[in-house]
């Protein structure tokens, strides 16, 4: 019987854990991976909050060019569609060149309205990446056999 209380008791020694100091993290450090990983957190927030200020600021722009462009399709749809009619419906040589002129002056700045809006439209679609990022897609009927 003693033999198995000094065995028993030299098997306890032996399995004793290692101390606390050793083995784990101490409290400071725990704290100190916290306070970082806090940190981490609040650039992430600033960083997002940026990100959607500019999203919202293009998407702003992308609606002030989408209703010019708008405007100009009125003004345009409106005007003859040759140079020849307009020469007709004017009331002299002159008053048609200026009128044709005011019309090229307008496509010009239809074509280069529209090109900023597709050009803000593709970076507003590169930021908010394609659109099934995050979710979890359907699978297609073929797949699911």
């Amino acid at each position: 019987m003693a033999k198995l209380l000094i065995c028993f008791a030299l098997a306890l020694a032996l399995l004793r854990p290692v101390s606390a100091d050793s083995a784990t993290p101490s409290q400071q450090d725990l704290k100190q991976q916290l306070a970082d990983a806090t940190a981490q957190v609040q650039a992430l927030d600033t960083k997002l909050a940026a990100l959607q200020d500019e999203i919202d600021q293009t998407q702003v722009r992308i609606a002030h060019e989408q209703a010019e462009l708008r405007q100009l399709a009125r003004y345009l749809d409106g005007q003859p569609a040759s140079p020849i009619l307009a020469l007709f419906s004017a009331g002299s040589p002159s008053e048609a060149l200026n009128h044709y002129a005011d019309l090229r002056a307008a496509a010009e700045r239809a074509a280069a309205t529209r090109s900023a809006r597709d050009r803000d439209l593709s970076r507003l679609q590169s930021e908010r990446g394609p659109p099934w990022k995050g979710t979890v897609r359907e699978p297609t009927p073929h797949a699911a056999r």
